[in-house]
């Protein structure tokens, strides 16, 4: 029932629209407690929903930043929402995914020495994969 008030409801979009702008404005705290939530949302069925929403160009542009704890927070969200059969059925979605540079960064995540980091980081390549 969550996933479906998340996708009929404007909280997905708002919720975006907010993470979207704290990522862009480096504000850690406000960005890592959005992405937070999102990755709590995508866990209970809402990913698809968040993806056609726009999840992904926040996730990627989280999983860029500097801030360590965006940048956690933004893979482990993507990692939920990639493991949903219907988003990786969805060619709009993976061939946006696969024209930026996320791949290329969740690489270089997966060896960094921050267990945490690296195991979300191989978790969303191997869901990408």
């Amino acid at each position: 029932l969550l996933a479906e008030a998340v996708g009929e409801s404007e909280l997905g979009a708002n919720l975006l629209h907010l993470a979207q702008a704290e990522v862009n404005e480096a504000n850690s705290h406000t960005a890592s407690l959005c992405l937070a939530t999102l990755t709590n949302l995508a866990s209970v069925g809402a990913s698809f929903a968040l993806a056609s929403q726009g999840a992904l160009s926040v996730l990627v542009d989280g999983i860029l930043a500097d801030d360590p704890p965006t940048v956690y927070y933004a893979a482990a969200c993507l990692q939920n929402i990639i493991s949903e059969p219907s988003v990786l059925d969805s060619y709009a979605l993976m061939h946006y995914l696969s024209s930026t540079p996320m791949e290329e960064r969740l690489r270089a995540l997966s060896r960094v020495p921050n267990a945490h980091m690296a195991a979300v980081a191989r978790g969303a390549l191997s869901n990408f994969n």
